[in-house]
């Protein structure tokens, strides 16, 4: 089975989010190496993280995910 690495630049629990985790999870239980990445806010919500444990999904930190589109940071 394939390994799936999702990027997400957000770090806010909204209706994308739920759905690219939500394909995470289904992606997951069909066998397939599924690991998670996504944007973070200093003393922000930490409700998408939450989220990504509950569905034991791994999470790979180490990426400088934003939520709007920066040139200097790539």
């Amino acid at each position: 089975m394939p390994d799936v690495l999702h990027l997400f630049g957000n770090w806010k629990w909204t209706g994308p989010t739920e759905l690219a985790v939500h394909l995470a999870e289904t992606q997951q239980a069909g066998g397939s190496r599924v690991r998670i990445a996504f944007g973070k806010r200093r003393g922000a919500n930490d409700h998408f993280e939450k989220q990504v444990a509950k569905r034991g999904l791994s999470r790979v930190e180490g990426f400088r995910l934003g939520k709007h589109f920066e040139p200097a940071a790539l």
